[in-house]
């Protein structure tokens, strides 16, 4: 009647399209639970760089009110700490 190799070979071909679909929604599985990981990840960049920010312009407000003169080696460490995490930032932002 039938050879065992033209049952096979059709029953593979009905099963194709099936397997197709399982491979893309598995696919689409992976990609949604990258794109949340990813996601999770920026949105914790973006708050700890909003932090250091806001460390940035405390800072800056510090040296703004430099008026003791004996404070000056204090102030310029700081002004140059300042600059380097500005300069940082901007490297991040690029």
């Amino acid at each position: 009647m039938y050879k065992t190799d033209d049952i096979e070979t059709a029953f593979f071909q009905k099963m194709w399209p099936m397997t197709i679909g399982q491979v893309i929604q598995d696919g689409k599985t992976d990609i949604a639970a990258q794109e949340e990981i990813f996601m999770s990840k920026l949105d914790k960049e973006k708050d700890e760089f909003n932090l250091q920010l806001k460390e940035y312009e405390e800072r800056f407000k510090k040296i703004k009110t430099f008026s003791d003169i004996n404070m000056v080696n204090e102030t310029v460490k700081e002004t140059n700490e300042l600059r380097n995490n500005i300069d940082n930032a901007r490297d991040k932002i690029e």
